[in-house]
């Protein structure tokens, strides 16, 4: 399973070939960029093209250089954490091109659950506040890295979008655990990725 995380909330199941044979949303605008797009039978590198510029176009992700966009990436798999990870880096990297490609400033976070083990406290928080299971072990991850988040803030945090909880991350200087990528997508990113594909014509 493939979860993105910006307001939106999507879960993408895949089969063997990394074909996305199923989408579930976990929130209301989840819903609304499901219902736009029908990623189903597609590979997932072009899913998430596709899922990444209909949150752009709806105003879920920002195009404004003066605001930064937050994505999660949640790759929870059955398989070994060895193809755990490379599913994870391999989708990382197609959301920050996808970002790049639709000029949208932003900083991704990857994490990654191998073996298809979801901890009750996880599944719990995911329950009660009726998000994705990635973002809910993200915001777990928070509170256990950083011993002074109260109950209330976990709370709280749960019920923003992911460019707030970013926003929370750096304006308390909060710690992320070792299992957590930080990538950005920065304006010279996005300059370099026009550039090539200007030169190639696409």
């Amino acid at each position: 399973v493939v979860s993105l995380d910006v307001n939106p909330s999507l879960e993408l199941y895949l089969n063997r070939r990394d074909t996305v044979i199923k989408t579930i949303s976990k929130n209301d605008d989840g819903q609304t960029v499901a219902d736009q797009t029908d990623v189903t039978g597609q590979h997932l590198s072009e899913a998430v093209a596709t899922l990444v510029t209909t949150m752009t176009q709806d105003g879920y992700l920002e195009q404004a250089q003066d605001r930064q966009s937050a994505v999660l990436v949640t790759v929870s798999s059955k398989q070994n954490e060895k193809k755990t990870e490379e599913l994870k880096q391999n989708v990382t990297a197609n959301v920050e091109y996808s970002l790049a490609v639709n000029e949208v400033p932003a900083v991704v976070y990857g994490q990654s659950e191998a073996n298809g083990e979801v901890r009750q406290e996880v599944q719990q928080l995911a329950d009660e506040y009726q998000i994705s299971q990635g973002k809910a072990a993200f915001i777990q991850s928070l509170a256990s890295e950083n011993e002074n988040l109260e109950k209330e803030e976990v709370s709280r945090l749960a019920q923003m979008n992911m460019s707030e909880i970013s926003n929370q991350i750096e304006e308390n200087s909060y710690r992320l655990g070792n299992q957590v990528q930080v990538t950005s997508v920065t304006e010279e990113t996005i300059t370099k990725v026009r550039v090539v594909r200007s030169a190639s014509g696409s």
